[in-house]
């Protein structure tokens, strides 16, 4: 039984998880939203699989495993930012792999 617990939290600590599939409606499509999504991109954390058009398309691609994370960006992020705001960004994560879950929402 000891070894077992320790094999499982040494599983449990494992943080360094890579590639998470990740799918995004970006409903602004300015220059800045882009470079927004580009930054994921660029990450070795995140790599995006699709670009969506509707919510719908989210809870699928999450419910079939397609992808593990989901960013959800405004129409109105550009201009947000323009008013020197901070636009709201949903960010959804699967959470039927807990670890996953936990270590991708501290990347994000």
């Amino acid at each position: 039984m000891p070894l077992l617990q320790l094999v499982l939290f040494a599983y449990a600590l494992s943080f360094d998880i890579r590639n998470i599939n990740t799918v995004v409606i970006n409903r602004d499509q300015s220059p800045i939203s882009r470079k927004f999504v580009s930054a994921f991109t660029r990450s070795d954390y995140f790599t995006i699989v699709a670009n969506l058009n509707l919510d719908s398309d989210i809870d699928k691609a999450l419910d079939t495993n397609k992808a593990r994370v989901a960013i959800s960006i405004p129409p109105d992020f550009a201009r947000e930012l323009d008013k020197g705001g901070r636009p709201k960004v949903q960010i959804l994560i699967d959470g039927s792999e807990p670890n996953t879950a936990i270590v991708a929402r501290g990347y994000t």
